[in-house]
């Protein structure tokens, strides 16, 4: 029974192109502000974002190697948590984050959709994608934070 007034393509496509809506998104927004904002350090911002993106690949990666949490249990061959598909775009949303604060009002509520439809297209579990959010924002913030505190220290010689 379809309780929305969408078919499940659709939803397919929608769930498809966020990920890649999110990627646009940074890199408009970064160029925007390397740009506009000659003070910005456009370099190592966008190293210290590629970094965040690197690890939630490896965070989404690793459980299926290490086999250490099973995902859904109606697959029970699936190792899924935390998502890789919320952790990549969760690490993306911080970055465009940290990179404008007023995006916040727009980044959240689309990765909450983002989670939602993933969830009810059955590509994973609730748990999945909250863990994704628990892991990932605050790492994608460290990550960011600890970096440009590292990049900012003088060398010694």
């Amino acid at each position: 029974m379809n309780f929305l007034p969408f078919d499940k393509d659709f939803l397919e496509t929608t769930a498809d192109i966020v990920n890649p809506l999110l990627v646009v998104w940074f890199l408009v927004a970064f160029l925007w502000r390397v740009r506009t904002d000659r003070s910005f350090r456009g370099f190592g911002f966008f190293m210290r974002a590629f970094l965040a993106l690197l690890v939630s690949f490896g965070l989404g990666r690793v459980n299926g190697e290490l086999e250490i949490w099973r995902g859904l249990p109606l697959d029970p061959g699936d190792y899924e948590f935390p998502s890789g598909h919320m952790c990549f775009a969760v690490s993306l949303g911080v970055s465009l984050v940290l990179l404008y604060r007023r995006f916040v009002f727009l980044v959240v509520p689309l990765l909450a959709l983002y989670g939602a439809l993933i969830v009810f297209l059955g590509y994973h579990g609730w748990l999945d994608v909250i863990g994704a959010w628990v892991l990932m924002a605050p790492l994608a913030w460290i990550i960011h934070k600890e970096a440009r505190r590292k990049l900012q220290q003088p060398i010694e010689s």
